[in-house]
């Protein structure tokens, strides 16, 4: 995957806290009724992905605002973006 390839939700999808504890969140697939939990890093990332964005920008944004290891937040945000590719949910597009 291109590090500027544009990175989007490929379906409507809506991004909710669940419960009364901070960090438990869902985003749901409007289009298939699916809901699927985040974690605080993840719900991030799905946020940076409603408003469009690069690979290069969403690890970028992690790594700051987290305070890992670009390895690390690279690694995490390659499973997170594969699991939304393998449930239909990314859109990819060119620079």
């Amino acid at each position: 995957m291109s590090q500027e390839q544009g990175l989007s939700f490929a379906v409507p999808v809506i991004l909710r806290e669940y419960d009364p504890e901070p960090g438990h969140y869902l985003l749901v697939d409007l289009s298939q009724g699916r809901a699927y939990k985040l974690t605080d890093t993840a719900h991030r990332a799905a946020q940076l992905l409603t408003a469009g964005t690069s690979r290069a920008a969403l690890l970028a944004a992690l790594t700051s605002e987290y305070k890992a290891s670009r390895e690390h937040v690279a690694e995490e945000l390659e499973g997170f973006l594969d699991l939304l590719n393998g449930q239909g949910l990314l859109s990819r597009s060119e620079p």
